[in-house]
């Protein structure tokens, strides 16, 4: 593990050093990215004070959930942002084997090479120490969920090559994810909370913060650590059918 984070740091700096290379282009891109950012909080705020606004939820904490969700997918975009991109490319021309290279793990070096630098913006709280820990925690459980993702999406391009449309399925069902699950039916609310839980990337964490998380969200995070078993397995045994360049 401690090689595989200082693998991790080996490769954000040398990509860090190869965007600052071309400096107009790194900082017209982190402009372009902050105006970004905005659009999502901003279209919340007009929705919110133009409408009945989210059960439960006053305007205050609606900004604290859209702080949470530019912190989750800017960690995200980050950590993960050119590993779908990479596999792709190498898998189709062949060179996927320099992921199977010892002594590291496939998958470990697989889910460290994905640094894209990224801004993250935080929103101050306070909180007692233990829903800091749990808030950390969340946030944990939510990179573990998503490298499940890139896992499942990586093994399947391994086999398949290019699945374009399966990937677009799962970056709009990660779109869920942005919104409170109050606003969604009781059934798909119970889902997203324990059995496919989308909500960890941002509505949990908001509220730990926020003192009320309901009980039966603890559940999710156990299932985000079984489906990242699940996805890893998936991962080794679609490896044992990549046939590199020979096709």
């Amino acid at each position: 593990m401690i090689m595989l984070i200082k693998l991790f740091f080996i490769s954000a700096r040398l990509k860090i050093a190869k965007e600052l290379s071309y400096r107009a282009d790194f900082i017209s891109g982190t402009v372009a990215s902050m105006l970004y950012a905005l659009i999502g909080p901003l279209t919340q705020y007009f929705i919110f004070i133009n409408t009945n606004g989210f059960p439960g939820w006053n305007i205050n904490q609606v900004l604290l959930f859209q702080g949470i969700v530019l912190l989750f997918f800017g960690i995200r975009d980050m950590m993960f942002g050119e590993i779908q991109t990479t596999v792709q490319t190498l898998v189709e021309k062949g060179e996927f084997d320099i992921f199977l290279l010892k002594p590291f793990s496939t998958s470990g070096v697989l889910l460290t090479s994905g640094f894209r630098f990224s801004n993250i913006f935080v929103c101050q709280i306070r909180v007692g120490v233990f829903q800091l820990l749990l808030f950390f925690l969340s946030l944990a459980a939510s990179l573990v969920l998503y490298m499940a993702f890139i896992l499942f999406c990586s093994a399947l391009i391994i086999v398949f090559v290019k699945i374009g449309r399966i990937t677009e399925i799962i970056e709009a069902l990660l779109r869920f994810s942005q919104y409170p699950v109050q606003i969604l039916p009781s059934a798909l609310r119970v889902s997203f909370l324990v059995f496919f839980p989308l909500a960890i990337f941002a509505y949990i964490p908001a509220q730990i913060l926020l003192r009320r998380l309901e009980a039966i969200a603890y559940m999710g995070f156990v299932v985000c650590i079984i489906l990242f078993y699940l996805a890893k397995r998936t991962f080794y045994s679609s490896i044992r059918k990549y046939t590199s360049a020979g096709g």
